[in-house]
């Protein structure tokens, strides 16, 4: 009895200690974004990212919208047709633009993630966690125009670690804010609502459902 307390009172210890150093469990993302229009149901577009986790999460949530997604290998096919080569430059938004014309795109959408190390959680954390402040930003660039005609941001206030699923939640949660279906801000909206949303005509902004969850929301 008393071995089964004594393990009680560690599991009890690191859930505190977890929740103190992570800024209290149950955070919920802060986001922004905005939009002047967005694409229509069966259109084709691009997802670019080098988050491989991101990507997959934004191709999935905008296939739920209507939307075709092109594969990234179709660009690629078409860079080395053309030889082209992206230099990590501003020059690459332009082969980019080129790309998704010659494969008759409508629009590109960009998938930033950003993720600084600030700590690490020890003891009783076996092996230790590192401890990030993390942020997903999204952009929807129209081929025709070249212009970012959509965009959402999402963060967390406080660090999360390398377990907790933030890409995800986050790209979720910056996609349901640029399109208008959750209000930017900081609110009670779980980010597994918003990674479900289904087609945008029948899901609304007002349809932010407040749910709990232990750790990140």
């Amino acid at each position: 009895m008393v071995g089964l307390v004594k393990d009680r009172g560690l599991a009890l210890g690191a859930l505190i200690l977890s929740c103190a150093v992570l800024g209290g469990c149950g955070q919920y993302p802060v986001t922004d974004g905005f939009s002047t229009m967005l694409p229509q149901r069966q259109e084709r577009l691009l997802v670019w990212s080098a988050n491989v986790t991101a990507a997959a999460t934004a191709a999935t949530w905008l296939q739920k919208q209507g939307l075709t997604v092109t594969e990234p290998v179709r660009v690629q096919q078409v860079f080395s047709e053309q030889k082209i080569t992206l230099t990590n430059s501003p020059s690459d938004d332009a082969q980019m633009l080129r790309a998704a014309k010659m494969l008759g795109l409508s629009h590109i959408v960009y998938v930033d993630v950003s993720a600084v190390e600030v700590g690490m959680l020890k003891p009783p954390f076996s092996p230790p966690l590192a401890t990030y402040i993390v942020g997903v930003a999204i952009r929807g660039v129209q081929v025709e125009s070249g212009a970012v005609v959509w965009s959402g941001t999402a963060r967390y206030r406080g660090p999360v670690t390398e377990r907790d699923d933030y890409v995800a939640n986050l790209t979720c949660q910056a996609l349901a804010t640029a399109w208008g279906l959750r209000p930017p801000g900081e609110h009670p909206i779980d980010s597994q609502s918003m990674c479900s949303l289904g087609d945008r005509e029948h899901v609304g902004a007002s349809d932010g459902r407040v749910m709990s969850d232990p750790v990140l929301n």
